[in-house]
């Protein structure tokens, strides 16, 4: 019995990885001050930190479909990159 091939793992991480970042994302997105208050601890964050909330949020939304988009792509620059940008 085989055990997962190599694109079939790389694959799942990909796809695991689209829903985790995008979801997120979307999380800083939509409620920012929720998404610092889990993530940092910030109960009254400014409306500076808000807005850079917002904005990255929307750079991980665009990760996350990147990511979604090039599971399928074996061995394509645009894998070995974000593959590259995961580390």
């Amino acid at each position: 019995m085989r055990g997962n091939a190599p694109g079939r793992t790389r694959r799942t991480l990909f796809a695991a990885t689209a829903v985790i970042e995008a979801g997120a994302g979307l999380s800083f997105v939509a409620l920012p001050a929720l998404g610092m208050w889990l993530l940092l601890g910030v109960r009254g964050a400014s409306p500076e930190a808000l807005v850079m909330g917002r904005v990255c949020g929307a750079a991980m939304l665009a990760l996350g479909v990147a990511r979604w988009f090039a599971r399928g792509d074996r061995g394509s620059p645009s894998q070995r990159g974000l593959l590259w940008a995961m580390l």
